[in-house]
């Protein structure tokens, strides 16, 4: 059990405080509009459409565990057992950290840090200085690989010495004060700024505790993690580390740092060695037995104490499917979040989490003996850098300021100088290119350009995530606007249009300021639907194209082997000899010639077509959309262009000048009925201008261009291949199009499902896979998705064959998964909304000190350090017996932006 040491703690804040170089802080003598406002409409627009590609992922997660069983996908992967397996991966990661260190030091023409161990004062300020200066070029493997191994086995052995909950002593030693810093994500100006204001880590002076979450979003989660280890190495008694829910192997994954660990150094081994050394980071950290230090929040049962956190055992990644008080707790730490209302509610960031209530937290507290809780983990609702929540029993710090360039918040940090004595100071930090300029006083950080840009940004970011929301969801669009839409205008009032983004892909922006981002208007109002749905697409890297255009050439493979005639074509298709042809009678046909379609495909391969009747589609429409121009040598492909064109001024369709061909009218062209044909053509249609290609297309250079076009060598063309060789410059083969997206958009939906899978059956953490545990990993997602989204089982071959791109049997499954992106662009930029005005004047800071209440008082006594604020005291609660304010607030200056007491109803995004 613990009891507080100290009677009472206090509160200091800045009320718009910017940090100067030389460390003081400047605060404006009227609280910010943004401040008292909180974030713009635009970063809120942002953060909730980021709360739901985070839910839709943890979703992801916990779907794939028991499908993960329900397979036996662990064993029928591995064939191993889990111990066999994690010793295979620790041989094969040891293999590559010898590997590295048996190569010699850097040799002269490198000029970056050199960082031998042990590490010195003078080396560790290298790196600092080399990650100020030179943030884009990586510090040498070898240094790195050193850090890693060697933190590593320190923190394991701490670990498991004194368990996953740190207890340390603001005035430990020589140290003058105790600086909590929370979320960084990959943010390297904000950490500088820190040591700027604060100092380096030192025996003698700052010592730091690190509130998880240094890593992802931001492009610097290395160099941040290289210099606070480095630290750590040098001064363990200074540096202080908690453990976030972003220091996670499948989050990581997900949200950036393992492909900037790819960019740097090299996919797999390395980032795997940074898991590693996060492994046995501290979960928690209790400061002078009063205040309870943790990433995300407080575990949901009421009576858990200390002692049960202490019982939970290092893990990789937060269990998909937690079972165990244990694997909730853990997940409770590292993702929960205080909110307004007692108890427990779920959480918006998808399942497992919660968000918990006042209650919870004067629970715990009273059950531990502490005084306070600390966390991080989300934007604070004011936007600022820090929020003072649940009667003032928790407050919230955030470290990130401008949070991935688009919340404009301040970030901010918290400093214990002495037990019970806590302040807040809070900036904006400048871009890392503007870094040595601030540093020396040439160029400061404006809040009111931060704001405006971040507002932008958040912009620009709301349109991309919204486009992608509209390239899942083509076919629910496509049928939707369908429907309203009767007489297939491709028309629909902006109002419908309005209404569909919100009905089905619950949508609900600033259509005034976004409308224009995504759809054009006629002159009388109304929006072109079919260009909207049609336009945003998910695309591959070229590098791995062939496996689109081998599924193109399957759809239309199938059909030209299948040798129809025109009349058996109809035929087979139109069973009921209605003239027309509907879904069923066209999946029937698909599957008697094995095209290997799912359902949803054969109605991406229908929709657009031209409808016959209300009852369904031209069948010849349909043939045509399926048009694929085969490669012919040079020659022919120039006489086939020639013929086209000749073809087009005789006939008015490409049925006519086939029908025109066909003289015996068999449904199909023979060698002879096509050189003849084309030679009374050339005689009837070419002008003097084309005399020279009368001279060139004899009968028998005629002959020769058909039996290159006969695709199947049947000895005639049948429609498709006549379609193939003279519809010339046309839009080729939109239908298979629309299947080749559906590929596209559900694999880049479903990437960290196969991640999560693929790097299961990565027993060696090579980042590679045979073709047949690719192969494996897609059949896996298939159980996972509706039946409209499901590959076919020639697809997945198909893609998997393709994407071999060394032919040697083996995957890079890493390089494809990332391979995938978002083919939209906006119509328009947004109609931008005014920044906020920045505040002006300044005064000093603003520092509270509250003294221990006297026995049997009812209020505390306060002293301020700015005399003459107005004050307002509230009547103080308890805390393990000793006094503590149930809520501080200034007025009215104060109250409106540094200490509100309710969280925002949706927690900020991380």
């Amino acid at each position: 059990m613990y009891a507080p040491t100290v009677p009472l703690y206090g509160v200091s804040a800045s009320a718009d405080a910017t940090v100067s170089p030389a460390g003081s802080s400047s605060t404006s003598s009227t609280s910010t509009s943004t401040s008292a406002a909180g974030a713009n409409s635009s970063t809120r627009e942002w953060e909730a459409l980021s709360l739901r590609e985070e839910r839709q992922f943890k979703v992801q997660l916990g779907e794939l565990a028991p499908l993960r069983d329900l397979l036996g996908l662990k064993a029928a992967a591995s064939r191993i057992s889990p111990a066999e397996r994690k010793q295979k991966l620790d041989a094969t990661l040891q293999k590559y950290v010898q590997d590295i260190l048996a190569q010699p030091e850097p040799d002269a023409d490198y000029d970056g840090p050199r960082l031998p161990l042990p590490l010195t004062l003078e080396s560790v300020t290298a790196l600092v200085q080399y990650c100020k200066s030179r943030p884009k070029t990586p510090v040498h493997t070898r240094y790195v690989v050193q850090i890693l191994v060697k933190v590593r086995e320190e923190l394991q052995n701490t670990y498991l010495s004194k368990g996953p909950v740190s207890q340390i002593q603001v005035r430990s030693g020589e140290h003058t004060k105790l600086v909590v810093v929370g979320d960084l994500h990959g943010q390297l100006a904000d950490l500088l700024v820190i040591f700027n204001t604060h100092g380096l880590p030192s025996p003698t002076g700052t010592q730091y505790l690190f509130n998880g979450d240094f890593i992802d979003r931001g492009p610097n989660g290395v160099e941040i993690l290289l210099i606070l280890f480095a630290f750590k190495l040098l001064y363990p008694a200074s540096v202080h580390l908690n453990r976030g829910n972003h220091e996670d192997s499948a989050i990581s994954r997900e949200y950036g740092f393992a492909r900037e660990v790819g960019r740097k150094y090299s996919r797999g081994q390395m980032f795997n060695l940074f898991m590693n050394a996060l492994l046995y980071i501290p979960l928690a950290t209790v400061v002078d037995n009063a205040v309870f230090v943790v990433h995300g929040g407080l575990p949901r049962n009421k009576g858990l104490s200390i002692t049960h956190i202490r019982d939970i055992e290092p893990q990789l990644s937060v269990p998909d499917h937690p079972t165990t008080q244990a694997e909730y707790t853990l997940i409770d730490l590292l993702w929960n979040d205080p909110g307004p209302s007692a108890g427990i509610h779920p959480s918006p960031r998808g399942p497992s989490s919660a968000v918990f209530g006042p209650d919870i937290t004067e629970s715990f507290l009273q059950h531990n003996h502490l005084s306070m809780v600390v966390r991080s983990h989300e934007v604070p609702s004011t936007n600022r850098g820090f929020e003072i929540l649940h009667n003032g029993r928790l407050i919230t710090v955030f470290s990130a300021s401008n949070y991935c360039n688009v919340c404009g918040n301040q970030g901010a940090v918290m400093t214990f100088t002495s037990p019970g004595f806590y302040s807040f100071t809070e900036y904006y930090a400048p871009s890392l290119d503007d870094f040595l300029k601030w540093e020396s006083k040439q160029k400061a950080v404006s809040a009111a350009e931060v704001r405006e840009s971040a507002a932008k940004n958040a912009e620009q970011d709301v349109v991309r995530m919204a486009l992608a929301l509209v390239a899942q969801n083509r076919q629910s669009l496509y049928w939707y606007f369908r429907s309203l839409d009767a007489a297939n205008t491709g028309l629909v009032t902006v109002t419908q249009w309005r209404t569909a983004m919100e009905n089905v892909l619950g949508l609900n922006l600033t259509w005034d300021k976004y409308q224009a981002c995504f759809v054009k208007t006629t002159a009388d109002g109304k929006v072109q639907w079919k260009d909207f749905v049609e336009s945003p697409r998910f695309d591959c890297d070229p590098k791995f194209g062939d496996w689109k255009q081998n599924v193109r050439r399957a759809i239309h493979d199938a059909l030209i082997e299948a040798k129809l005639s025109l009349d058996q074509l109809r035929a087979a298709i139109d069973l009921n000899s209605d003239g027309t042809v509907d879904e069923d009678e066209l999946a029937r046909l698909l599957e008697r010639y094995n095209l290997g379609l799912t359902g949803h495909q054969v109605r991406e391969l229908l929709r657009g077509v031209p409808k016959k009747s209300d009852r369904g589609v031209d069948v010849i429409a349909f043939v045509e959309t399926l048009q694929s121009q085969k490669a012919h040598s040079a020659d022919v492909d120039e006489a086939l262009d020639f013929l086209a064109r000749l073809l087009n001024k005789r006939h008015e369709s490409i049925m006519e000048s086939f029908s025109a061909c066909d003289e015996n009218k068999d449904g199909r062209v023979q060698y002879e009925e096509f050189a003849t044909a084309m030679l009374a053509l050339l005689e009837s249609t070419c002008s003097e201008a084309d005399k020279d290609w009368k001279e060139r297309l004899t009968h028998d250079a005629l002959l020769k261009i058909v039996k290159e076009c006969d695709q199947n060598n049947s000895g005639s063309l049948d429609y498709m291949e006549f379609v193939d060789a003279l519809r010339r410059n046309s839009l080729v083969n939109s239908r298979g199009e629309n299947v080749i997206h559906h590929i596209c958009s559900t694999l880049h939906m479903y990437r960290s499902s196969l991640d999560n899978a693929f790097e299961e059956m990565d027993t060696d953490g090579d980042g590679e896979l045979s073709l047949k545990e690719f192969e494996d990993g897609l059949h896996t997602l298939n159980v996972l998705l509706p039946p409209s989204l499901q590959l076919s089982d020639k697809e997945i071959r198909l893609v998997a064959e393709s994407i071999d791109v060394n032919h040697d049997g083996r995957i890079d499954w890493q390089e494809f998964l990332s391979a995938f992106h978002l083919e939209a662009r906006p119509l328009a930029a947004p109609t931008t909304t005014p920044a906020p005005a920045p505040s002006s004047g300044n005064t000093p800071r603003v520092q509270f000190q509250l003294q221990p209440a006297p026995a049997g008082a009812q209020y505390s006594s306060l002293s301020a350090v700015a005399p003459g604020l107005p004050l307002q005291l509230q009547p103080l609660g308890t805390a393990g017996g000793r006094g503590y304010p149930s809520f501080l607030q200034t007025a009215p200056t104060y109250a409106a932006s540094a200490a509100p007491q309710a969280s925002s109803p949706t927690p900020g995004t991380r």
